[in-house]
């Protein structure tokens, strides 16, 4: 973490790694929201950015306006990876993945609907049509909340794998898969480039040692 001066320590090459994780927890929202505004305009949807936390999904932004359709979804709030588009889209592309499902072997899937995914085999089945389609709809509409289904797609490091979510959710007489993939996957490239140029930037700028006293 840190490197020994002459006359003290600077900030090591550890440190600058972990750096890199901050726009996916913290400056990504901030990246992210103008596109996300942009992307309410155009589906009128409920969006929402994600990431994966354990076996649950963390939402860092939420643009609903005045039709919220989906009440148990909030900033700084968890649902379960397993049965929502976004969580599907981040257990199926994500580096944490593997992880986050021998978690869930270990113990029963949330059943917050009768529709939800009810074994971890079968969730593993929809997760390989994720991967390889790059997008997540929720298998048996309505698996989180009756009435509504949501669509997801990756935001993606150069890599391709999946460093958050974006999706869109909609009451199930509005969900046209095929019409809301394509403003999804625009902004999740916009959101990916902006990430990309913070990202280079902050590699980049010339910093100065952070000093911290010897002794």
């Amino acid at each position: 973490l840190l490197e020994r001066t002459d006359d003290g320590y600077q900030l090591g090459l550890r440190m600058f790694e972990l750096g890199q994780r901050v726009p996916v927890s913290g400056v990504l929202r901030a990246l992210a929201r103008p596109t996300l505004a942009d992307l309410f305009a155009t589906t009128r949807a409920t969006v929402h950015l994600a990431v994966l936390s354990g076996t649950h999904v963390l939402y860092l932004e939420k643009i609903a306006g005045e039709a919220n359709i989906l009440s148990h979804s909030q900033v700084g709030g968890r649902l379960p990876a397993s049965c929502t588009a976004t969580g599907k889209v981040l257990l199926a592309l994500s580096r944490d993945a593997d992880e986050a499902l021998l978690r869930l072997e270990r113990t029963s899937l949330p059943q917050p609907t009768s529709r939800a995914v009810a074994s971890v085999p079968l969730l593993r089945r929809q997760l390989a049509g994720v991967a390889e389609r790059r997008y997540a709809v929720e298998v048996e509409v309505e698996e989180m909340l009756p009435g509504c289904g949501s669509v997801a797609v990756p935001v993606a490091d150069p890599g391709g794998a999946a460093y958050a979510a974006i999706s869109a959710t909609v009451p199930l007489d509005r969900l046209a898969v095929q019409r809301l993939l394509v403003p999804l996957r625009e902004a999740a490239a916009a959101i990916a480039r902006a990430v990309d140029r913070r990202v280079l930037a902050d590699a980049t700028e010339p910093s100065t040692p952070v000093q911290v006293a010897a002794g």
